[in-house]
């Protein structure tokens, strides 16, 4: 693994997200990285095995956020303490993806992640629609991750 190096401008806005707390500077953890990317690929494969659709909801949602961590290992970060965890990793997401087949996916991160609170906080219920959304986004979070992740020169 051998993640692209960010650009100034990607560089200075997570120094943005460290310097409010909301990242934490750690040392990178390409193995970690691994871990989470494998993690991800697990959960999106386990999903036609499912017959629920808010499980499977869950699940995508899940492998997402584990590409997410997975770009924090790679990078030497890690989300800080408290409320809005969740959120900065689609932050982070959207940061290092802009520009990438999948900034707009980044986007969809939080449309997923205000489905996942949904669910959890207020028991709305997930359709297929729902279901499918969260596996392409997932699933396409998944390939730019592991493309910036093992092209890059850093």
């Amino acid at each position: 693994m051998n993640p692209v190096s960010l650009t100034r401008k990607q560089q200075v806005e997570i120094d943005v997200l460290v310097s409010a707390g909301r990242l934490r500077k750690v040392l990178k953890d390409l193995a970690k990285a691994q871990r989470f990317l494998d993690q991800a690929e697990d959960s999106l494969e386990q999903i036609s095995n499912l017959t629920s659709n808010q499980v499977s909801y869950d699940v995508a949602y899940n492998a997402s956020h584990d590409v997410g961590e997975a770009i924090l290992s790679a990078y030497g970060f890690r989300t800080g303490s408290g409320v809005g965890q969740h959120q900065v990793v689609g932050e982070l997401l959207l940061i290092v993806f802009t520009g990438t087949p999948a900034q707009q996916d980044s986007v969809n991160f939080d449309a997923l992640r205000g489905g996942r609170n949904g669910s959890r906080y207020e028991a709305k219920p997930k359709g297929k629609r729902d279901v499918d959304f969260a596996v392409l986004t997932a699933q396409n979070l998944l390939n730019q991750a592991r493309e910036i992740l093992r092209k890059g020169s850093t």
